[in-house]
């Protein structure tokens, strides 16, 4: 649960923490496969990357709480599933260049017809089903407030209001991406250093912005990548 609790701090400057943590706790809901326990049973570093699990969370998030409407529950379900699917490599189209479906092609089809048993397991071991119904349903309220304070925001720009909506919603689906891929890969580093001990992250601010100001320096200068 460490990864949820990092992602649901990275989410509460947006007002999304719950949105932020359901997805932290579903991001490895597809370890619960027999192929992932098999693979990690032979220990085999040569099989790294093989078995994949990314998947089946986004998969099991589209069946329980939509796909084809555009309400808030849908909105909520696939900004979850993309984040997820995508949290070892990187963001997908989300239609091609031939106009296809990214979730119609890639994760709704037979081969994840052994959702429920996945789902059986991952309720046992991991987090109830109602543990997750009742933070999806916080996560869905704090999305309704961020859209309305999105549009309260935008309701000068008239015609442009509707695609400052859309650009906003991108960029919390890339802040949840983010949040996701930086508290996975922290929570491993701290497993593989400090394995028997709580890390608690302090974040740089100062640090950090001394380097932002460096690297846009260079550019005025001319000096920049």
């Amino acid at each position: 649960m460490a990864v949820a609790e990092y992602a649901s701090r990275a989410g509460e400057g947006v007002g999304l923490s719950s949105l932020f943590r359901l997805s932290g706790i579903l991001h490895d809901f597809g370890k619960a496969t027999d192929s992932f326990q098999e693979y990690l049973k032979k220990d085999d570093p040569s099989l790294r990357g093989t078995v994949f699990h990314a998947p089946q969370g986004a998969v099991f998030i589209l069946r329980r709480w939509g796909y084809n409407d555009q309400s808030t529950q849908g909105m909520v379900a696939k900004l979850m599933a993309v984040a997820i699917a995508s949290h070892h490599g990187r963001l997908p189209n989300l239609l091609n260049t031939q106009g296809e479906d990214y979730f119609q092609k890639n994760m709704l089809q037979d081969r994840f017809a052994a959702l429920d048993t996945i789902a059986d397991r991952f309720f046992m071991h991991v987090a109830e089903q109602i543990e997750l119904e009742v933070l999806f349903q916080k996560a869905c309220t704090e999305f309704d407030a961020f859209k309305n304070k999105m549009l309260h925001t935008y309701a000068d720009l008239r015609d442009g209001a509707s695609e400052a909506m859309q650009n906003a919603i991108g960029l919390t689906q890339r802040a949840l991406f983010s949040a996701l891929l930086d508290a996975d890969r922290w929570d491993a580093y701290c497993f593989e250093i400090y394995p028997n001990i709580a890390v608690n992250p302090t974040a740089d601010w100062t640090g950090w912005q001394q380097k932002v100001e460096a690297k846009l320096s260079n550019f005025f200068q001319g000096k920049g990548d």
